[in-house]
């Protein structure tokens, strides 16, 4: 209800306590996907099971602005004289949103409940060496979790900023409305990258996948920083599909070539997301120093920068060794 104080801290107060419950769910979901089952087909179980959290985000922006980015304050044919009138109207649906939210967030709890005992019988990992610090004196965990915060801040990014994108005159001049259900065509493109990915990695190498992927994101971000109208968005859209592969391959390939434990290594990992924060920050730093539509377009270099490094950390993957099950407790710096 921090909506209703209408007080911007409390609102982004809220927001952070939501925020840091999903990033604690994904941190135990994540290597738990990887361990269940063979080691040489984790790749292809966390792609799989990325998919469906695509398939959330695919259908999160389209609810997401038909209940929040209707009417109020975003109506734009509306009066606008009395704006307390429509902020109240906003706020009201901005509360329906997050009531919505608390509701799944609810089933998804009483999900895992039901399910606990099979969770429970997936293998515990190693004890030993499990600390953060072991996980920072591995040379490879520190790449990998250095290309984590790279590609969620670049995913994150592109997203937050694809309504903005999208709603300016020279690229579709859409309603913010209509701009945010667009913006469910990046994520079903992540989506759809994941199922199609699941199928291509039992054939194809990760680090090669993972090389094309991040390579044609990059020339992709460059298309929309020089481009314009449909042209601009079809690429800024395109992205996601290219995105899709690319957490799940980067976290398995870590773990495959990190010399601490997999426990210590997914917490770096997973710590390593805070690039979602520090990122569109930046990204939003570039935009607003320059400008206009031309500084939206400019933002878009920072990610391209993102992806290239992206593709030059799966470029040396393909040259590491993967340290055996045996050597990973001993949390050496090998790489």
């Amino acid at each position: 209800m921090a909506t209703n104080a209408e007080r911007y801290e409390l609102v982004l107060l809220a927001l952070f306590v939501i925020a840091g419950g999903i990033t604690v769910l994904q941190v135990a979901a994540n290597p738990l996907a990887a361990g269940l089952g063979a080691p040489d087909r984790s790749h292809l179980r966390l792609t799989l099971s990325q998919a469906f959290n695509s398939l959330g985000t695919v259908i999160g922006p389209y609810l997401g602005s038909t209940l929040m980015l209707r009417g109020g304050l975003f109506d734009t044919a509306g009066n606008t004289a009395n704006s307390a009138a429509l902020r109240a109207v906003s706020l009201r649906s901005i509360d329906t949103s997050f009531f919505l939210i608390a509701g799944l967030i609810g089933a998804l709890a009483l999900f895992i409940w039901s399910f606990r005992r099979r969770l429970a019988a997936v293998p515990p990992a190693a004890q030993a060496q499990d600390s953060i610090m072991a996980a920072l004196r591995s040379q490879w965990a520190v790449l990998g979790a250095a290309a984590i915060f790279l590609y969620v801040g670049a995913e994150v990014s592109i997203g937050s900023s694809l309504i903005y994108f999208l709603h300016l005159s020279d690229v579709l001049d859409v309603t913010h409305e209509q701009a945010g259900k667009l913006v469910s065509l990046y994520w079903l493109g992540a989506m759809v990258g994941r199922f199609a990915g699941s199928a291509l990695l039992a054939r194809f190498r990760a680090v090669r996948l993972l090389s094309i992927n991040a390579f044609v994101a990059a020339v992709l971000c460059l298309a929309v920083s020089q481009g314009a109208g449909m042209f601009a968005a079809g690429c800024a859209l395109a992205i996601g599909l290219f995105n899709s592969i690319m957490f799940p391959n980067i976290f398995t390939l870590t773990l495959e070539r990190s010399t601490a434990s997999p426990a210590a290594t997914s917490g770096l990992l997973c710590m390593a997301i805070v690039g979602g924060a520090i990122l569109p920050w930046t990204t939003g730093k570039i935009a607003d120093s320059i400008g206009g539509s031309a500084g939206l377009h400019a933002a878009f270099l920072l990610p391209m920068v993102a992806y290239v490094l992206i593709c030059a950390f799966a470029v040396r993957a393909a040259r590491a060794r993967v340290v055996p099950v045996g050597e990973m407790a001993a949390g050496g710096t090998a790489g």
